[in-house]
């Protein structure tokens, strides 16, 4: 036999079976000797097999062991991510053990390990790993009700317990004071909750809490503390802190935001009952303890009718980040346009192939930018597909701002398919003038400069020489925010107070047409926005109910138009609107969040046409909206702010 000096730092009176191996770390509530060990790993050999499942770890003996004699087998070292957890003696012959853990290592991500104790060394380890994952679901709920600690698998420390006469309401968890009993700390622990396969959203903690206080010596304190299983395990996050400093604390709920700790991870909670001197408070009650996820919902809700339609819109979330993307050949400002100075209808386009498409992929097309030139005249604003250019979306609009770049969001977003041609444009019916607005060129030939008259489809060069330019059009299309985030928003709609129902799940959008209503109806609506991101979905709260109906709706206010030039604008612009009635008028500015920013009018108005400046000069670039109401009728505007 090979002999080896050892090294012994530390000899206590535990046998040798609780030695650690080098480099690893002990357990200090369980390892108390440490030797420094060399050996030969195949005079030595390890478990021939370890497997973990279930709490339980399942360790095959050596498949040989060399040696005349071989070395004796005392048992197992078994260690827990590197730390000493426990050692398993083990009696001849050798066979298959089972090691049960009395309490179940953390949740997440573990690794198992068995070293061979021999009568005179220890081998190097054989591993398994795990990912362990065990606890309660979200929403979760703990109001006592059940009066014990066990039914949830609460571990706590002596003096807490049940009060059945106390609570918010009766009965609580209660730490009780009023001995003579120094220095202490007592906990209140929770089973792990799973929050691991949460991706999205916000993560709340509730819970109520109060006081009876003795002493005011502000030494007597609770903490709520989180604990999650990708940290070191001895590691606690103070999430909230309360002490006896000013007396009694009165039944009080906090709502307590606990997102960074437990999305994506297994969590743990607790309540520490920790002071100088346990006789200066009569108890800490704790109640109705609550975990739950919530998403951000979409708000401030309106419908209209229009036409033979309801409009609804709303105040969106902000779903990842969607910069300013354009497909377009203009160079952005108007040089001229192009008509024929008397009655004339045609489309103006510009066009991709899909080999300009290739990093487009999962991408929408949701506004169309163009230059309308020509008042007398009636513009739709279109998509086209394929090389035939086969017309696949048109949208009216409505009240164009002449001499002006017009932004149209389209009512439904129109997803760009890589696979065949992107036409973008419009089409115009003019009864004279030149209405259509171009750049000063030179012509991208046969991309900007598409126009179907007379029946086919030209280039401006084809028809004039002259014409060496770009219409001015131009596509506005989302870009998908990473890690594929994708937000959906979900309309319902109540008939006649019946039954809410969902009507329809859309893109990610700030309006939506329902052209299926009755408008005899009483038509109420509500909107929620749907997060998903890696196969996690939360849908949010509603938004505020909005409902609309022919019969009942005063018809002595409405807005009979609304127009905003500039737009976009550099420094400020006019917004116009026109009442039929007089009344109570507001108009409030938002951000692209959402968030109020002005107030221009908030006032008793006249019948009649009003203009009102608003002054955006010391605001960034971006999109803002405007809502404008007058009596129960609400217009939603956009605006943009270019520099």
């Amino acid at each position: 036999m090979k002999y080896i000096s050892v090294a012994i730092f530390v000899l206590l009176t535990l046998p040798i079976h609780s030695q650690v191996l080098s480099g690893w770390k002990a357990n200090p509530e369980k390892a108390n000797i440490y030797i420094k060990l060399n050996a030969d790993s195949v005079a030595y050999p390890p478990p021939d097999c370890v497997e973990y499942e279930n709490g339980q770890l399942m360790i095959c003996p050596p498949d040989t062991i060399p040696g005349n004699p071989p070395p004796v087998v005392m048992g197992y070292n078994i260690y827990v991510d590197s730390y000493f957890e426990d050692f398993l003696a083990v009696s001849y012959p050798l066979d298959t053990v089972y090691y049960l853990f009395t309490e179940l290592p953390a949740p997440g991500d573990r690794s198992f390990c068995v070293a061979t104790v021999y009568n005179e060394w220890i081998s190097e380890p054989a591993c398994d790993s795990a990912h362990l994952r065990y606890g309660f679901p979200l929403p979760f709920l703990e109001d006592w009700n059940s009066m014990s600690f066990d039914t949830n698998l609460w571990q706590h420390d002596t003096f807490w317990s049940i009060s059945n006469d106390l609570g918010n309401p009766e009965p609580s968890a209660m730490f009780q004071g009023g001995s003579l009993v120094t220095n202490y700390s007592k906990e209140l622990e929770s089973y792990p909750f799973l929050a691991d396969s949460m991706f999205v959203g916000q993560i709340f903690m509730d819970f109520s809490l109060t006081l009876n206080s003795v002493n005011s010596t502000g030494d007597e304190k609770l903490l709520v503390q989180v604990w999650r299983w990708d940290e070191d395990p001895t590691q606690w996050h103070t999430i909230a802190a309360y002490n006896n400093a000013n007396g009694n604390i009165s039944w009080t709920t906090e709502h307590v935001k606990i997102t960074s700790y437990a999305l994506s991870n297994v969590i743990k909670i607790r309540f520490v009952a920790e002071g100088m001197n346990l006789s200066d408070i009569g108890s800490w009650l704790v109640d109705n303890v609550h975990l739950n996820r919530t998403c951000d919902a979409p708000y401030d809700l309106h419908v209209m009718t229009y036409f033979n339609n309801i409009e609804l819109v709303w105040i969106p979330t902000i779903c990842g980040t969607f910069p300013l993307q354009w497909l377009h050949y203009d160079l952005g400002t108007n040089f001229t346009s192009i008509g024929t100075g008397s009655a004339v209808e045609f489309d103006a386009a510009a066009r991709w192939t899909p080999a300009q498409l290739i990093d487009l992929e999962g991408h929408n097309i949701y506004e169309i930018a163009f230059f309308p030139a020509e008042e007398q005249a009636i513009y739709k604003v279109r998509i086209w597909e394929g090389a035939n250019a086969s017309l696949v979306y048109e949208q009216d609009v409505n009240d164009p701002v002449i001499d002006s770049w017009n932004y149209i969001l389209l009512d439904t977003i129109h997803p760009i398919d890589i696979n065949q041609e992107l036409w973008i444009g419009y089409h115009i019916q003019t009864l004279t003038g030149y209405p259509a607005g171009c750049d000063q060129g030179p012509a991208v030939n046969g991309y900007g400069n598409m126009m179907f008259w007379e029946d086919q489809w030209q280039t401006l060069l084809q028809i004039n020489p002259d014409l060496d330019y770009n219409w001015n059009i131009q596509a506005r299309y989302i870009d998908p925010p990473p890690p594929v985030l994708i937000c959906m928003n979900r309309i319902y709609r109540q008939i006649n107070q019946g039954e809410y129902l969902l009507l329809d799940e859309i893109p990610h959008y700030w309006k939506y047409t329902d052209t299926s209503a009755n408008l005899l109806d009483l038509n109420c609506y509500k909107v929620t926005t749907v997060w998903t991101k890696g196969g996690d979905t939360c849908e949010s709260d509603y938004t505020n109910e909005a409902c609309v109906s022919a019969i009942g709706i005063p018809e002595d206010q409405e807005i009979n138009s609304t127009r905003v030039q500039p737009n976009p604008l550099s420094t400020s612009t006019t917004i116009e609107y026109e009442l039929s009635e007089s009344g109570k008028v507001s108009l409030i500015i938002y951000n692209h969040l959402g968030q109020q920013i002005e107030t221009l009018v908030s006032e008793y108005q006249s019948q009649g046409r009003h203009q009102v400046i608003w002054n955006a000069e010391d605001l960034p670039s971006g999109i803002y909206f405007y809502r404008l109401q007058a009596g129960v009728q609400s217009v939603i505007g956009k605006m943009m702010v270019v520099r």
